[in-house]
């Protein structure tokens, strides 16, 4: 893969965002975020959800440390999961989560996602979660989409195993249509079937 960067990130960095601006917002989630505008959002955001995203695959310094150690929520694909590992030595999913209220997400395409957390000192639990069979059109989004469903069911108070199923309906969704737009009348149907 190549990367050229037109300039949206290095104008990021310079971002500036007033603090009263984000204080007030359940969950801050960052995508691909430089790592200067990151650690800046990570010092006021009441929640935090963190994906280092596909410039992870080429670039290791997208991946802030300190930034996934104030995230509530980390977010990989597969292959970001693995370069993750690669890229800092860690060995297991308990290596990421740094205290009880972190939560590990990766997911795995049509074989859908783990969830990790801490239920005790010594011990991570761990959630699969199927992938939603459906014929694949493009792919476009279906990442975006999981986690969307799955912050949206978690804002709602959902238990983590209905966040990540809210999540999979949603990445299947997004997966039948082109351009990774999910109809109107599909996103009604899964909010009437899991109560958001």
């Amino acid at each position: 893969s190549i990367w050229i960067d037109n300039g949206c990130h290095s104008a990021l960095e310079d971002l500036q965002i007033e603090d009263h601006a984000i204080i007030p917002y359940l969950i801050v989630h960052l995508v691909s975020c430089p790592n200067q505008l990151a650690a800046r959002l990570a010092r006021v955001a009441t929640r935090l959800s963190y994906e280092p995203g596909p410039l992870l695959l080429d670039f290791p310094e997208y991946l802030d440390l300190s930034v996934a150690a104030r995230s509530q929520f980390l977010f990989f694909n597969e292959e970001e999961y693995k370069a993750a590992l690669t890229y800092t030595g860690y060995g297991e999913p308990r290596d990421f989560i740094g205290d009880s209220s972190q939560i590990l997400v990766v997911t795995y395409g049509e074989n859908g996602s783990e969830i990790y957390k801490s239920v005790s000192n010594n011990e991570i639990g761990h959630i699969h979660i199927d992938a939603i069979p459906t014929e694949s059109i493009d792919y476009i989004g279906a990442g975006d989409s999981y986690k969307a469903g799955f912050l949206a069911g978690f804002i709602r108070g959902k238990p983590l195993e209905i966040c990540g199923t809210i999540g999979s309906y949603m990445g299947s969704e997004c997966i039948k249509s082109p351009g990774g737009i999910i109809p109107v009348n599909k996103l009604a149907q899964i909010r009437t079937r899991f109560g958001l």
